[in-house]
């Protein structure tokens, strides 16, 4: 698990449903249409605001791909 997807469920424990999967892409999904947006939104965010961060996570690179 990415250090931006840690730091993200700690934030939302509590708040949202964190089951997760993993779709034929490899990539890890979640269950909950509101905790799987929440995260988008998340990374979304890091990749505008923060891309330097988004970048070393390996966020920034993989939004371009998708």
């Amino acid at each position: 698990m990415s250090e931006i997807r840690e730091v993200f469920e700690k934030r939302m424990a509590g708040i949202f449903d964190l089951s997760s999967y993993v779709d034929a892409q490899g990539d890890i999904r979640y269950f909950d249409s509101n905790t799987q947006s929440a995260w988008d939104g998340w990374r979304w965010a890091m990749v505008v605001f923060q891309p330097i961060e988004a970048e070393r996570y390996g966020e920034l690179n993989e939004r371009r791909t998708h």
